[in-house]
């Protein structure tokens, strides 16, 4: 399960904490938690790479915005809430993600979502060394 959704230790105390035969349904939630966030950040990238095209906005746009394009288009379920918007963003758009740009008028795209994987992929490998 790891494997495919990593959660921090200590999220494991849930389980480790117990007696006899372990229940694994305390992590059920962290674990959706994670998949919720993997697929906002999919979302969020794609949304802002595809608004980069718009002539009107040149792909500037804020997050209340944002929330109403992911609102009808996302997979999210419910629909992803201005927090999670805005902290997604502020990952994003840190010096050390650097996926997002951001303005006096809002959020931008730097680069697509295939440029975001290759920087997460180079921070794991560097993790993992």
């Amino acid at each position: 399960m790891h494997l495919e959704v990593p959660l921090k230790s200590e999220a494991y105390r849930k389980i480790f904490s117990q007696k006899g035969l372990v229940d694994i349904s305390p992590l059920e939630s962290d674990q959706l938690k994670i998949i919720r966030d993997g697929k906002l950040l999919q979302s969020l990238m794609r949304c802002l790479s595809e608004e980069s095209e718009d002539s009107l906005t040149e792909g500037i746009i804020q997050p209340r915005e944002i929330y109403l394009l992911l609102k009808h288009k996302s997979e999210i379920k419910p629909s992803p809430t201005l927090e999670e918007i805005n902290q997604m963003l502020d990952l994003l758009s840190s010096p050390l993600i650097g996926c997002v740009g951001i303005t006096n008028d809002g959020y931008y795209a730097i680069g697509s979502l295939s440029d975001a994987a290759q920087k997460f992929e180079f921070y794991l490998k560097a993790c993992k060394n």
